[in-house]
């Protein structure tokens, strides 16, 4: 639940829940025109389904696009859904990489600040320093 939140906060932050929303729409008009002009697809639902298991390319086969409308708005919404699919990826990776950045570089400007007033120091704050060089250039090997 609290992964879900923070999606949903690094997609308003970003303006990429506009992306999403608008995205849905066209998800559900197409559906909506793909059960109008299919003649096997007889309910909205039929539509939705349709809709569907083209975008996720599962493709059961148990409704066909016969129509040149219906193949038609089945390649838009797949493009489309790929599109919006590397988008919002993008979103959340860009997000966690800047938020990382931020990590390292808040961490370097304090061990910077320690350093330059390292005479002032605690003992206690010099032995912490010395073993996170010690942990730091162990991992480095």
């Amino acid at each position: 639940m609290k992964q879900i939140r923070m999606i949903r906060n690094i997609y308003s932050r970003t303006h990429a829940d506009r992306i999403l929303r608008v995205y849905l729409i066209f998800f559900f008009i197409s559906a909506l025109i793909i059960t109008a002009s299919e003649p096997a697809i007889k309910t909205f639902g039929e539509g939705v389904w349709y809709s569907f298991v083209s975008v996720m390319t599962i493709g059961f086969g148990d409704y066909v696009a016969v129509t040149f409308i219906g193949r038609l708005m089945t390649i838009l919404l797949s493009i489309y859904s790929m599109l919006v699919f590397a988008i919002l990826t993008g979103v959340i990776t860009s997000f966690f990489m800047d938020a990382a950045k931020m990590r390292y570089r808040d961490s370097m400007e304090e061990f910077m600040d320690d350093l330059m007033h390292l005479e002032e120091l605690p003992p206690e704050r010099l032995a912490e320093m010395s073993e996170k060089a010690k942990k730091f250039n162990k991992n480095r090997q």
